[in-house]
């Protein structure tokens, strides 16, 4: 078990990952990643730099939006103006930053 801890932790998977690439056991855990991540992670690899480059600047946007949710006040009189929401994370036009 110490030997298989050792491969293991060098490959960067867990035992009983490298058990089932071993076809030394079936299912169990659950796959790492879902068909709809394989397929994408396989369209990734299949780019070349650039398109990584594009993919890459487009989920840090898509991530970015998702999460700058911003709660309107809850009360709100009218006297106030509130200024609208600015994007705070990366935009579509951002240059690369890797």
């Amino acid at each position: 078990m110490e030997t298989l801890d050792k491969l293991s932790a060098a490959l960067g998977f867990s035992r009983h990952e490298v058990l089932r690439a071993a076809g030394l056991i079936e299912g169990g855990l659950s796959d790492r990643y879902t068909a709809d991540e394989r397929r994408l992670l396989a369209v990734f690899r299949d780019l070349d730099d650039g398109g990584r480059s594009q993919v890459m600047r487009f989920a840090r946007f898509v991530h970015a939006d998702e999460h700058s949710w911003v709660q309107p006040g809850l009360y709100d009189d009218g006297s106030h103006q509130s200024a609208p929401p600015s994007q705070s994370g990366p935009t579509l036009f951002d240059l690369d930053q890797d």
